[in-house]
């Protein structure tokens, strides 16, 4: 699993920038939604869309992450809404189940997936095929993650009106290449006989539970993730000396609730504070998504890399 691992993370610097120019182009043709926006799906494709709000509020699109089983049982639906679903695979049941219930509340559904002709794609209202191969359908998929990141943060970007094509990858690299070395650091205090908790607020929240999927996924290991207000609330009880606390942060109100989590470093374990913002290339604009993308894909290179480095023999 660990090799596997390694070539995800590694393909995601080459994969990614070959996917903008399909994707924008594919983008282009797709009309705009009139009312409400969805998006989700399972997994890994509903941590996605909650990960990337940061990326939505840049560019004034409000969208609605849920999960698969939401959409499917739980959401009222209207005809002028428009319902984003993703399975790289376009088998996922409860993401089928979640294009029929939008179809029959009247909503449109655009699908997100590497299989033109899957069941999902023939479900929906319009098809974006992810213009990649993906390296493997054994877990964790990283690369398929990375791509459905920028296939969002793309359809968003054309429904902005912002008049930019395509999103700029050009840093992408020195951006997964901090993330490896901060991912090192963090590895070196972590002792695989305990726990791992993995904090976040807002759009961080989806990448600590990303995180957290990718140790049960890549082998059964003991991670939790919490939202860092939530986990002072009853979770901390759980604690014990040999385990260790990540906090993922980036955001602006996220860096302001760092004072809420320094309470922390009195516990006697190893705790981490990792900042987005060390992650991305400081002198690019904050007004622009490609920061924000690119501290969501060094996210998630760390929480990938974490076990990889130290973690698992």
């Amino acid at each position: 699993m660990n090799e596997t691992m390694a070539r995800e993370i590694a393909a995601q610097a080459l994969i990614l920038p070959l996917c903008v120019g399909p994707l924008a182009d594919r983008m282009a043709s797709i009309a705009s939604p009139q009312g409400r926006i969805f998006a989700g799906g399972c997994g890994d494709s509903a941590f996605a869309p909650a990960a990337l709000a940061g990326v939505f509020d840049v560019l004034r699109i409000e969208v609605a992450a849920r999960t698969a089983m939401h959409l499917a049982a739980f959401q009222n639906y209207a005809p002028t809404d428009t319902v984003i679903l993703t399975s790289i695979s376009g088998g996922t049941r409860r993401t089928l189940e979640a294009a029929d219930a939008a179809r029959r509340g009247g909503a449109r559904v655009i699908a997100l997936t590497c299989k033109g002709e899957s069941p999902l794609a023939l479900a929906a209202d319009d098809t974006i095929v992810l213009p990649f191969a993906p390296i493997s359908r054994k877990t964790p998929h990283t690369l398929d993650y990375g791509v459905t990141l920028l296939a969002l943060t793309q359809l968003a970007l054309g429904w902005s009106g912002r008049g930019e094509a395509a999103l700029p990858l050009d840093g992408l690299t020195a951006t997964l290449d901090a993330a490896r070395q901060v991912a090192a650091s963090v590895a070196t205090q972590l002792n695989p006989k305990g726990k791992l908790f993995i904090l976040g607020a807002g759009p961080e929240m989806a990448t600590a539970e990303y995180a957290a999927a990718k140790f049960h996924e890549a082998g059964g290991l003991p991670a939790f993730a919490f939202e860092t207000e939530n986990f002072v609330h009853g979770a901390n009880f759980m604690v014990e000396p040999e385990d260790a606390i990540v906090t993922f942060g980036g955001s602006p109100a996220g860096l302001r609730h760092l004072r809420d989590v320094r309470c922390y470093q009195r516990l006697p374990l190893p705790w981490r504070y990792v900042p987005g913002d060390s992650l991305v290339r400081r002198h690019q604009s904050r007004s622009s998504p490609s920061p924000l993308f690119h501290q969501r894909c060094g996210q998630t290179c760390l929480a990938t890399a974490f076990h990889q480095v130290n973690r698992v023999g």
